[in-house]
């Protein structure tokens, strides 16, 4: 909620229920705007109400509706990316992914608690997909992108960017937060 600008008249709060003035002072009302809604909410301080404290409790009001949004953005970013951590990088790069490329892909996939579900090391053959196309789950698209051959790279991937609700069972459950250990082999 931001602060806008101070006006000075009579607010519902201090008009009772037959609609006549209760007092015969007129309140403050410090219009704030709800950023999510877009909606003006009138904040009534009462006029027997010192200036210094009227700041202080405008200031906490929007301390606290400042942090439940900031708290509200944060989760959402993290519901909507994946967490990437670079394990290994080749000192030389000639190439990195990009949309189009047709990738070969080895990697260890686990739940968050360590249970793992798939591994392609384990099987020694890794996975081919063209990037960028929609073959794999959104989280591996973003996470592979930019990769160099040989390099290794630790994906957390939420639900919303990997089987969301549904999962895929028997082996991954709904709302399943996945971890990839992933190695670029090659870019064709």
């Amino acid at each position: 909620m931001g602060l806008a600008t101070y006006k000075t008249k009579t607010c519902m709060r201090c008009i009772n229920t037959s609609g006549y003035v209760q007092r015969q002072i007129k309140c403050d009302i410090w219009p704030l705007y709800d950023r999510d809604n877009f909606q003006q909410i009138n904040f009534c301080l009462a006029i027997t109400m010192s200036l210094i404290e009227k700041i202080q409790l405008v200031m906490a009001v929007l301390f606290l509706s400042g942090a439940a949004y900031l708290a509200a953005d944060i989760q959402n970013t993290k519901a909507n990316n994946v967490q990437i951590g670079v394990k290994f990088r080749p000192e030389v790069c000639e190439r990195k992914a990009v949309p189009g490329d047709t990738v070969s892909v080895h990697y260890q996939g686990k739940l968050v608690d360590g249970t793992e579900f798939d591994n392609s090391f384990k099987r020694g053959r890794p996975i081919d997909f063209k990037l960028g196309k929609g073959v794999v789950i959104k989280g591996w698209e973003q996470g592979i992108l930019g990769m160099c051959v040989g390099e290794k790279r630790v994906l957390k991937i939420p639900p919303a960017l990997g089987y969301g609700d549904a999962g895929a069972p028997p082996t991954i459950p709904g709302k399943a937060s996945l971890i990839f250990e992933t190695e670029l082999m090659d870019i064709k």
